[in-house]
């Protein structure tokens, strides 16, 4: 088994945090639902089992233990940030950084919490880092029959630039492909 809080530490002391990510290592707080906060921190590795816990709960077909932690221990350029209500997390979101783009690989709510804005929230403060960085285009892929996510995302501007046939393992599923431009450098 991991040593999640030491494998998380060598982490932070390995990697050269840039000033978002400072910003959210050192914690972003939202009001949200009355009295409440929702907090928005980075991804520790011994947040993983309760995040497979939520993605279990919301996907068909969930990403395992190894799956976040190849997408959280690969060196390539990543925001993974939890969201947190009370001190418990509540949703998550992985996206990676390649080249001048941004891929969103997974975002989740619990369940007892989704429809209350809290995805949406996650997403906001996504394409603001993103805006941040630089990115050209941000892609998704999300599955034909999940309309909540489909709506939501073209809420934010993605389009709809394709569909991946089969794409989901668990019952091949298509997928669409969703895009947002960002920033354009030509532009500024």
């Amino acid at each position: 088994m991991f040593d999640f809080d030491e494998l998380n530490f060598k982490i932070e002391k390995e990697l050269d945090i840039s000033a978002w990510e400072r910003q959210v290592v050192d914690g972003i707080g939202f009001r949200f639902a009355g009295d409440n906060r929702l907090s928005i921190r980075s991804m520790a590795l011994s947040d993983i089992p309760e995040i497979v816990e939520i993605e279990k709960l919301a996907f068909a077909d969930p990403w395992t233990e190894e799956s976040f932690l190849y997408d959280l221990l690969y060196p390539y350029k990543k925001l993974a940030i939890t969201g947190l209500l009370r001190d418990n997390i509540v949703a998550y979101l992985l996206s990676v950084f390649i080249a001048d783009e941004l891929h969103l690989h997974n975002i989740a709510v619990h369940p007892e919490y989704q429809g209350q804005g809290i995805a949406k929230l996650m997403l906001w403060y996504m394409l603001s880092v993103a805006q941040y960085e630089r990115v050209g285009v941000c892609h998704l892929e999300v599955r034909v029959s999940n309309q909540n996510a489909i709506e939501l995302y073209k809420k934010f501007g993605f389009e709809i630039l394709g569909q991946r046939r089969g794409y989901y393992q668990n019952n091949k599923e298509d997928a669409l492909l969703m895009s947002k431009k960002i920033f354009n450098e030509w532009e500024t």
